[in-house]
């Protein structure tokens, strides 16, 4: 099951309204922190989850970022269990 670079662009933008709007003017880069399966069974899944968030960012910002600000992403290791989430 893998998981489509759309998908992955559409998640990222909805949780743009998350973001406070202090951190928004301070012209600092976006950090958006992610969770997912980079290790244990699911594995090979995280892998491609990852790799989708990826080209929505360097897409993202290619494209002058969000309101001129790079974004960046945190992602964590769940370990492919569920209690690490």
């Amino acid at each position: 099951m893998a998981h489509s670079p759309k998908l992955a662009r559409r998640t990222l933008l909805a949780a743009l309204p998350l973001l406070p709007s202090a951190a928004m003017a301070a012209g600092e880069p976006i950090l958006i922190g992610v969770s997912g399966p980079l290790t244990g069974q699911y594995a090979q899944y995280g892998a491609d989850w990852k790799r989708g968030f990826e080209l929505a960012l360097d897409e993202a910002n290619q494209s002058g970022g969000i309101g001129g600000r790079a974004v960046q992403i945190d992602f964590q290791d769940t370990q492919s269990d569920p209690r690490q989430a």
